[in-house]
């Protein structure tokens, strides 16, 4: 049990490639964060993370049974910062510029959604929109409090949810890897920010 444990975290772990996430309390631009990031030494890549709550609808199904609470997750064009384990469909790639989504496979099967159906995200005061589902990952840590993660493509979530070039977090790729230079780093953008 240890050894797969250890196993499937350590392939969790393998398609994060950054070393440390930093929260900042409101959401701040983009234009200034990473250019900050990459001032701090030992730094590599600064990506933006940006999050919007959003309920997830299907069709033939009323609203107060139907909707299940989710956060969607921006990820940037041609990002290598992470990749979940795909495990129908696709990832999502560059050329990616529409409504598309990836999503838990659990909430594919439990909501019988296939890659290629059209869902409908309700982003609150954003509005409602279709997306098509283009692929299905395999979380590692579900259940509890934490909500469904979808990931869609950067800017297709600033557009509808006009907050253009802003996040509520980074993720910063190091040069070193190992525990205490990045714990230094991290202090040290800390401080800049």
């Amino acid at each position: 049990l240890n050894s797969s444990l250890a196993l499937t975290l350590d392939n969790y772990f393998g398609r994060m490639r950054y070393d440390t996430t930093i929260f900042v309390s409101d959401l701040e631009r983009g234009d200034r964060l990473i250019p900050l990031g990459e001032t701090v030494p030992g730094v590599e890549k600064v990506e933006l993370d940006y999050g919007q709550q959003a309920n997830l609808f299907l069709e033939g199904q009323q609203v107060k049974d139907a909707g299940i609470s989710t956060n969607i997750r921006g990820i940037a064009a041609g990002s290598d910062i992470y990749e979940p384990l795909i495990v129908a469909g696709r990832w999502l790639s560059a050329q990616d510029v529409g409504r598309v989504l990836v999503i838990p496979r659990q909430t594919a099967e439990d909501y019988e959604i296939k890659v290629g159906d059209i869902i409908t995200l309700d982003l609150g005061i954003y509005g409602e929109d279709d997306w098509q589902v283009i692929g299905l990952y395999e979380p590692v840590f579900i259940g509890g409090f934490s909500s469904v993660s979808l990931y869609a493509p950067m800017e297709t979530l600033y557009k509808l949810s006009k907050k253009y070039n802003q996040a509520s977090q980074i993720m910063v790729r190091t040069t070193a890897h190992d525990k205490e230079t990045v714990a230094a780093i991290t202090k040290n953008l800390k401080e800049v920010y």
